[in-house]
């Protein structure tokens, strides 16, 4: 019995241990400062976020993990729509960065996620995806060339060749909630649990005998 006892204390130390902690790694080569025409310039301001990159961006994970998204805030006189994985929700007009509403979360894979976060509007039928003008990710006033964060707030400009070129007309936070352990884990944590059962066997017949 001790030796099962001494398996199950490594199973537990296996099972407590922290999984990959993923980040958003944000690749951009130029920013712009947060519209004045912004409406919600100050809020985003407060969480420390004065300028935001769009063009030729891109967003990948670290390692695989659960995002979770809310909606913050909207202002359009159009239908607009953001998609995260399976993850689709429509705007809502109003400010919510005091009590942001969650939209659902899924489950990404390690690497890019070019063409698995977009936003759609009925205004003129385009779709914006990472890296083009109408997906803004807001960032910190110091950052440059790259950007690591749990936690990413995107905006999307549903008219981008228009003046009021603003990235508020829907603004979506993502947050990284959990990470998946390694493979190297999940064979660790297998080949524990075929040692205690093994073990309580062994165990039982030798009590028996």
């Amino acid at each position: 019995m001790r030796r099962v006892g001494t398996i199950v204390a490594c199973l537990s130390a296996l099972l407590a241990a922290p999984v990959s902690a993923a980040q958003f790694i944000v690749n951009f080569d130029d920013t712009t400062a947060v519209s004045s025409k912004n409406d919600y310039r100050n809020q985003l301001k407060a969480l420390g976020l004065e300028k935001y990159a769009n063009f030729g961006a891109s967003i990948a994970l670290s390692a695989p993990g659960t995002i979770t998204f809310h909606r913050v805030a909207a202002e359009s006189g159009f239908t607009n729509r953001f998609t995260g994985g399976s993850v689709t929700a429509l705007e809502i007009n109003g400010n919510r960065f005091s009590a942001p509403v969650s939209l659902g979360s899924d489950m990404f894979a390690q690497g890019s996620l070019q063409g698995k976060l977009f936003f759609t509007t009925n205004g003129n039928g385009d779709v914006s995806q990472i890296g083009s003008e109408g997906f803004g990710i807001f960032l910190p006033k110091t950052a440059s060339g790259q950007y690591r964060s749990s936690t990413l707030y995107l905006g999307f400009d549903d008219l981008v060749k228009n003046d009021d070129d603003n990235h508020d007309d829907f603004i979506v936070k993502a947050t990284i909630v959990g990470g998946i352990p390694e493979p190297a884990t999940w064979a660790m944590l297998i080949l524990g649990f075929g040692l205690v059962g093994f073990a309580a066997r062994r165990s039982k017949t030798v009590a028996t005998a």
